[in-house]
């Protein structure tokens, strides 16, 4: 008999990774997030898992011990996908947040549970030197987890969408894996966008469709639909625009964001 996981959700945000462990028949406790503004989306997509707003680096064993109650540690998972800004190769100011992951781990050390995820920017283990990210690792190992870590493309698994992050889980009594690959092959292509919304009535740019939740289209100039227009479908870039289209920061052979 497979026994029942139960997790807590760290830096949940709205609830995505939530959601996923709910699909997956883990009951979630709890989603514990600094912003207040997630609480609304996060427990109306994810009932029951209720929304707990709280700075990490201020939450005790005590605090934690509230919502696990008697659930033993060989039933716990514990997930902690910190925010990834600072990570990020956008990010150009060189700030590094380098508590959240610790604290995080501080709490991992105190109640063992028989699972960790993270997930974050690849960039997360390109920063030099003896980081968090490595401190993070280091302590895990120490602590017992045997770790399964790599970079997984969301297309890979149904998304319409190219989005790459990397990915640790440990476990205690196992040896984790990444979850195979189940779209990109003949058998079964990659999800499209048109897969995921092409069911919704069309509207221009501007518009919106109260009787669909969401059903919006941001405002686009005339200029701005003729270069959507321009690119190719099915990953096409601005590469393919006619010259009167091109912006001039691009004008001079730059290479970089063509699917901007």
């Amino acid at each position: 008999m497979t026994r029942m996981l139960y997790a807590l959700d760290f830096f949940c945000g709205a609830g995505g990774l939530t959601r996923g462990f709910l699909d997956a028949g883990i009951r979630v406790l709890a989603g514990l997030d600094l912003n207040e503004d997630c609480r609304r989306t996060y427990e109306e997509n994810n009932v029951p898992a209720k929304f707990v707003q709280c700075d990490l680096r201020r939450v005790t064993a005590a605090d934690i011990r509230r919502y696990i109650g008697s659930i033993p540690s060989d039933q716990l998972v514990f997930a902690g996908c910190a925010p990834c800004q600072p990570f990020s190769k956008l990010n150009r100011s060189g700030v590094r947040n380098k508590t959240l992951l610790s604290d995080f781990g501080r709490l991992v050390a105190e109640f063992k549970p028989a699972y960790v995820v993270i997930e974050n920017v690849p960039g997360l283990v390109k920063i030099k030197g003896n980081s968090t990210y490595r401190r993070f690792i280091r302590r895990l190992r120490q602590l017992g987890y045997s770790l399964a870590c790599g970079v997984l493309d969301a297309k890979y698994y149904g998304v319409p969408q190219n989005r790459r992050r990397w990915v640790v889980i440990g476990a205690l009594d196992s040896e984790p894996e990444l979850p195979p690959r189940t779209h990109g092959t003949p058998k079964r292509q990659f999800a499209t966008v048109r897969d995921a919304i092409g069911e919704y009535p069309a509207i221009a740019a501007g518009e919106s469709l109260l009787s669909v939740p969401n059903h919006r289209a941001a405002h686009i100039s005339p200029r701005n639909l003729k270069r959507l227009r321009a690119t190719p479908k099915d990953g096409g870039s601005r590469n393919a625009w006619p010259k009167d289209l091109v912006l001039d920061c691009h004008s001079k052979d730059y290479e970089g964001h063509s699917d901007v």
